[in-house]
C-alpha cells in the first residue's frame, strides 16, 4: 500500500507497543542487530516509553552501506536514540565506530554458550544415521554455504592435506545456494571420497556429532563472532581459524588453536598436517580452548553484563511512570 498504508500501519504499531510495555511493566527494552524498523522504539520513548539498548552482531555494521540510503538513515536515528549501545566483540566495537562515529558505543559483550543446556545433550552416541559411516580421522566445518563462510577455502586446502594425511576426511555440515558450486568443486579436485556432505543438522545433532572430530576449521571471510569455535572448545576438539574479525579474540593462535591468514588454503592445510602429526598439541590447545571458553564466554557471563548494562540504564533515568501513557 505504499505511504498510506505506512501512515496507517505506524499508529497502530505505536499503539500495540505502548499497551504491552505498560502492561508487562517493562523497564528496559532490548534490540539486537540495528535494523531501520527500529525507529518504533525511539517513537516509543518520546511517548513516554522505556528506553532501549541495542546489540551489534556483524552483518548489519560490515554490510551497512549496501542498504538503501533510507535504511540507512532510519537505522542512524534509531542508534542515536538507544541508551547505550554495544557489540559482541571488540573489533566489531571499532567497526561501529567507523561507520557510526556520531554513535557511542560503550563496550563488547561477548556471545556466551548455554553450558547448562550443552552438558544436558551429551551422549555416549552421536547421530547414528551418521558417525558410523566415518571409520576414520576426520575434521568438520559447521555453516550455512555462503560466499563468507570460506568453505572453498577449505575445499581446496584438501587435496594437500590428504597427499600427507591418506584417509583423513574433511565433514561439512550445513546447506545453502553454494551447494552445488562446492560439489562441483570437488569433483573438479578429485575429492569426491575425501570430502563429504552430510546435510543440515539439528544443533542437538550437531553438538554430539563434532564430539568425534578429530579437529574443526573455520575459514570465514568474514564473521561477527563465531560461536561455532566456542562449541569446538566445548567438547574439547582443536580449531584451525582465520585471521578475520573478531576470531582471534576468541582462538589465541598457538595457544587456544592455530590461526592462518585470510584465503591462504595452504596456510589452512599446513595448521591441519601440522594437528594431525602431533597429538600432543591437538590435546592441548583443545583444553585451552575449553578454559578459555568457560572462563570468557558463557551465557552466565553475557547475562551478568547486560543485566549491568539494565540497571545503568534505569539508574540513568526516573523510574518509568506509565501514568505518562
Amino acid at each position: 500500500m505504499g505511504l498510506l498504508g505506512w501512515l496507517y500501519e505506524i499508529p497502530r504499531t505505536i499503539m500495540t507497543l505502548r499497551k504491552i510495555v505498560r502492561e508487562e511493566g517493562v523497564d528496559v527494552i532490548h534490540l539486537h542487530m540495528a535494523k531501520d524498523f527500529h525507529y518504533l522504539f525511539r517513537i516509543l520513548r518520546w511517548l513516554g516509553g522505556p528506553p532501549y539498548i541495542m546489540t551489534l552482531h556483524g552483518g548489519e555494521v560490515v554490510n551497512f552501506y549496501q542498504q538503501p540510503k533510507h535504511c540507512q538513515k532510519l537505522m542512524r536515528w534509531s542508534l542515536r536514540g538507544a541508551a547505550k549501545v554495544v557489540a559482541v566483540s571488540k573489533w566489531l566495537v571499532e567497526e561501529g565506530k567507523a561507520r557510526f562515529p556520531e554513535i557511542s558505543i560503550s563496550k563488547a559483550v561477548y556471545n556466551g554458550l548455554d553450558i547448562r543446556r550443552l552438558d544436558s545433550l551429551r551422549s555416549d552416541q552421536a547421530n547414528e544415521q551418521i558417525v558410523p559411516a566415518i571409520d576414520c580421522p576426520f575434521f568438520v566445518m559447521v555453516g550455512s554455504f555462503d560466499p563468507y563462510k570460506g568453505h572453498d577455502i577449505a575445499i581446496r586446502a584438501w587435496p594437500e592435506v590428504v597427499a600427507s594425511c591418506p584417509g583423513l576426511k574433511l565433514v561439512l555440515i550445513g546447506m545453502g545456494n553454494l551447494e552445488d558450486e562446492y560439489h562441483k568443486l570437488v569433483q573438479e579436485l578429485g575429492c569426491e571420497d575425501d570430502i563429504l556432505f552430510v546435510g543440515q543438522l539439528a544443533h542437538e545433532s550437531v553438538i554430539k556429532f563434532i564430539r568425534y572430530a578429530t579437529g574443526m576449521l573455520f575459514p570465514s571471510r568474514s564473521e561477527g563472532f563465531g560461536l561455532v569455535a566456542l562449541e569446538a572448545g566445548y567438547v574439547k576438539i582443536p580449531v584451525v581459524v582465520a585471521r578475520v574479525g573478531p576470531l582471534p579474540e576468541i582462538v589465541c593462535n598457538e595457544i587456544d588453536g592455530l590461526v592462518f591468514e585470510p584465503e591462504d588454503s595452504a596456510g589452512l592445510a599446513e595448521a591441519v598436517k601440522r594437528l594431525m602429526r602431533d597429538k600432543a598439541l591437538r590435546s592441548r590447545l583443545a583444553e585451552s580452548l575449553n578454559t578459555r571458553l568457560l572462563e570468557h564466554f558463557t551465557a552466565e557471563r553475557m547475562a551478568g553484563e547486560y543485566i549491568k548494562a539494565y540497571k545503568e540504564i534505569v539508574r540513568g533515568k526516573s523510574v518509568i511512570r506509565y501514568s505518562r501513557f
